[in-house]
């Protein structure tokens, strides 16, 4: 992955889970991380669901499937790459 993608790949998870609160606190107090509760429905069963977002370094993503897997085993967890992450804790947008 680094030769690939170079030292400063960025990650975004999408986290949906019925322990969110727990997750979410355990990111922010554990990981030092911060994430976006979005509000999300399922399309075939019309539940309404919190969605966490958070947005990772690549060597991060470990730790984070660990604390999620501890709070909650079942929960959906989508991981994807990010090409660029400005604001806060990352680049400034820079544009001018």
């Amino acid at each position: 992955d680094f030769v690939i993608d170079g030292p400063s790949t960025t990650r975004v998870a999408y986290i949906i889970s019925e322990k969110h609160e727990r997750i979410a606190n355990a990111i922010m107090y554990e990981m030092k991380r911060g994430c976006t509760e979005i509000q999300a429905r399922g399309v075939w069963s019309g539940n309404r669901k919190p969605m966490l977002f958070v947005v990772l370094s690549r060597g991060e993503i470990n730790y984070l499937k660990s604390i999620v897997e501890s709070i909650d085993f079942e929960a959906v967890v989508v991981i994807s790459e990010v090409h660029e992450a400005f604001g806060e804790g990352f680049s400034q947008l820079g544009v001018k």
